[in-house]
């Protein structure tokens, strides 16, 4: 069921039930899976990820962030073995300078990115553009840690505004910068403070300014409504017509082992 939303005032996505159909140039897909329990049969995602994939598990020192790892890359492998027509185990990925994961040389080309904080697990594809997707649980402590990711307009920003609405704020101006971060490639590589992105949750997001002045012709970023307890963002490239998101709801409520 489609969430609705308010085109005119702010730039927000929202969900609708998923459908089977591959992707066309011009639509950006984004595929939600929420964690119900912390229970899941766990062999089956382990056997279909990869040696590499295998390799971070010890470096995770939490149980439950090996879990949710486990889940999160069965699911991307999953969701872009539904475009490739291949099986999900068989999927090889090339890494960028700064980890940004890639299909191998050898796959068509698609456009992706993955994202998962506490409950949800976030995935983008396109087909012809580059995108970076964030999501952040917002039930956590964030005060002590504006001053370490804002620019200094994003700072002055959200000091202004009404206290009863600065943590969606805060929340907002991360989610942007992490999926921008991710869209560009450069990881933690770029300096968080050196772009600011609109923090106001009472406005549509936006890249305000950038150290690369070509960065805010060349990027557009929109809000993900509808997650619980959670704020979620999405960066992609500018073209002359405007993309068409499809957002896909994977509710999975996981069996115990």
């Amino acid at each position: 069921m489609r969430i609705p939303v308010s085109p005119d005032r702010r730039r927000k996505i929202a969900f609708e039930a998923p459908v089977s159909s591959a992707i066309p140039r011009g639509e950006i897909h984004v595929w939600r899976m929420r964690v119900a329990k912390p229970e899941f049969s766990r062999e089956a995602y382990l056997s279909i990820l990869s040696e590499g994939e295998h390799a971070r598990l010890p470096g995770l020192f939490h149980a439950d962030d090996r879990e949710l790892f486990i889940l999160a890359r069965g699911f991307l492998r999953r969701t872009l073995s539904h475009y490739l027509k291949e099986s999900p185990s068989e999927i090889r990925f090339e890494y960028g300078p700064f980890g940004k994961p890639k299909l191998s040389r050898e796959s068509p080309r698609l456009e992706f990115n993955l994202s998962h904080s506490a409950s949800e697990i976030l995935v983008a594809v396109s087909a012809d553009r580059e995108i970076g997707i964030d999501v952040e649980r917002t039930v956590r402590e964030w005060k002590r840690l504006d001053r370490r990711v804002f620019s200094e307009c994003e700072i002055s920003e959200l000091e202004k505004l009404p206290e009863e609405i600065r943590r969606d704020a805060f929340f907002r101006g991360w989610t942007q910068k992490e999926a921008f971060l991710k869209a560009v490639g450069k990881g933690m590589g770029l300096p968080l403070k050196e772009f600011t992105f609109r923090l106001d949750p009472r406005e549509r997001f936006a890249l305000l300014r950038s150290r690369r002045r070509s960065d805010e012709s060349r990027w557009e970023v929109v809000e993900i409504s509808g997650l619980s307890e959670h704020a979620g963002a999405l960066v992609f490239e500018r073209r002359p017509e405007r993309p068409r998101y499809r957002i896909f709801d994977e509710t999975l409520r996981l069996k115990s082992a």
